[in-house]
């Protein structure tokens, strides 16, 4: 059995309209990225290598080289998104599920070590709150990123730029994680989206990026 390797992982960055060459109309396109991720069990973890851009007919499911397809104002390979672009999340690219959920795992067992820790130091009421101030903290000090998401270079950020979000949703999306942190499978609501947004992604209007 395969424990680890590497894979081709794609990720959505932009949608559009062209003309498809293969249907001989006007349809909708989705614009993919392909990177090389090491994994665990399948499941993307460390991103490694730029395989490249694809852009794939959302009708007949055919795909393009990008740039034979679209001029250089709607894509080149230094600015996929294009100069016309009136994408949401402008030059920023959501992380894989998968290095979110290794970060996410790192820090587990982080706070895990540190709920351990207090309870020999603090009353048990604090170590209910543990994990919500550790992300908190991280957040704060390492402008979007908690001590998982630094092994791995990801981050939080704006929807719509790469900036730090205010500090106010910065406290909302953490409150919202922790409740969901009670029911683990809401965290899937990343997989249906094409900017890879968790509930509490879509609540503090953030995104998770790629540093």
């Amino acid at each position: 059995m395969i424990i680890f390797g590497t894979k081709s992982t794609p990720s959505v960055i932009n949608t559009g309209e062209f003309n498809c060459p293969n249907c001989h109309d006007k349809r909708n396109y989705t614009l993919k990225r392909y990177k090389k991720h090491f994994h665990i069990f399948f499941i993307p973890l460390i991103p490694m290598d730029n395989l490249g851009d694809s852009l794939e007919c959302q009708k007949c499911s055919s795909s393009y080289v990008p740039g034979s397809i679209l001029t250089r104002d709607e894509y080149s390979p230094e600015n996929p998104l294009g100069n016309n672009n009136s994408a949401n999340y402008l030059g920023i690219f959501p992380s894989a599920f998968g290095t979110r959920l290794g970060a996410y795992v790192l820090d587990l067992i982080l706070i895990y070590l540190l709920i351990v820790a207090a309870t020999f130091l603090t009353s048990g009421l604090l170590t209910i709150f543990i994990g919500f101030i550790y992300f908190v903290c991280c957040d704060f000090i390492f402008k979007g990123s908690s001590i998982g998401k630094l092994i791995l270079k990801i981050k939080i950020s704006e929807i719509k730029e790469d900036n730090l979000p205010t500090a106010t949703n910065i406290i909302i999306r953490n409150v919202v994680k922790g409740i969901c942190g009670l029911f683990p499978p809401i965290y899937l609501v990343a997989l249906s989206n094409e900017k890879l947004q968790t509930l509490h992604d879509k609540i503090s209007n953030t995104i998770v990026i790629s540093k």
